[in-house]
């Protein structure tokens, strides 16, 4: 990691926004993702639960902290 305003960060890789989206467009088509416009957070939820994620484990919530801030890794 970068250090900015001597903090821990990362720092920004792509500067256009449009380049940013290309590349994730691409990736998606590669790993066969598809936009839903119609999607909602309950149908997420649903297909969450059906693939076995355990809400009450919160392993989104922790894999996103233990990316932001290294020294959650010390304590879990």
């Amino acid at each position: 990691m970068s250090e900015i305003n001597g903090e821990n960060q990362i720092a920004p890789k792509f500067a256009d926004k449009d380049d940013l989206l290309r590349l994730l467009k691409s990736q998606y088509v590669r790993l066969g993702v598809t936009f839903d416009p119609a999607a909602t957070a309950q149908q997420a939820r649903a297909l969450a639960l059906q693939d076995g994620v355990k809400p009450e484990e919160n392993a989104f919530s922790c894999a996103l902290i233990k990316a932001r801030v290294p020294a959650f890794l010390a304590i879990h």
